[in-house]
């Protein structure tokens, strides 16, 4: 269980990850309207458009979901957590008592989570800007519907959970320092 200290310091760094994840749902509604807007364009859609864009864009939006999800599996993976815990608590291996070095790691840990989680945000986003692109390019909104799912489901997976994060990271550090002695 962490302390109320660390309860409180992390909160404002879940809430704003919070925050974030909720605008790309904003993001993601722009993004069809775009879409929607250039397919019901009356103009024929381009036709210099080289038949193996659509392929290159699946695949690097494909790689940009995947990239994202390993990102965030990388972030929040208590292996990650474990072994930054062990390098900042060894000092206090001796004597586990001392509760303000963890508490000051635990901060540090969710606080080190906060740029990382934004990139992985950033790689799902950049799946349905390459469905938006080729969307636009192809005037067909059935073109965007696959990125926009990908995207959403990504995003969904990809929710912010710090708190049970950090405190799962206190209890498993406890746990091994238990097994040490």
């Amino acid at each position: 269980m962490i302390s109320e200290n660390v309860r409180v310091a992390i909160r404002p760094i879940s809430m704003l990850l919070t925050f974030i994840w909720a605008g790309e749902f904003f993001s993601f509604g722009v993004y069809y309207f775009i879409a929607n807007q250039a397919a019901s364009q009356a103009k024929p859609p381009l036709d210099s458009v080289d038949p193996m864009l659509p392929v290159i864009f699946c695949v690097m939006a494909g790689v940009s979901l995947f990239a994202g999800l390993g990102l965030k599996w990388f972030v929040f993976s208590q292996r990650r957590a474990q072994a930054f815990l062990c390098k900042q608590l060894s000092p206090i291996a001796d004597k586990p008592q001392d509760e303000t070095l963890a508490e000051k790691s635990l901060i540090i840990l969710a606080k080190g989570s906060f740029q990382p989680y934004l990139m992985s945000l950033g790689l799902i986003n950049t799946c349905i800007i390459f469905g938006m692109v080729l969307s636009v390019m192809q005037q067909d909104l059935n073109t965007f519907m696959p990125f926009l799912t990908g995207s959403v489901a990504g995003s969904i997976f990809c929710f912010p959970r710090v708190e049970p994060f950090v405190e799962a990271s206190m209890q498993n550090w406890k746990q091994s320092f238990r097994h040490r002695t």
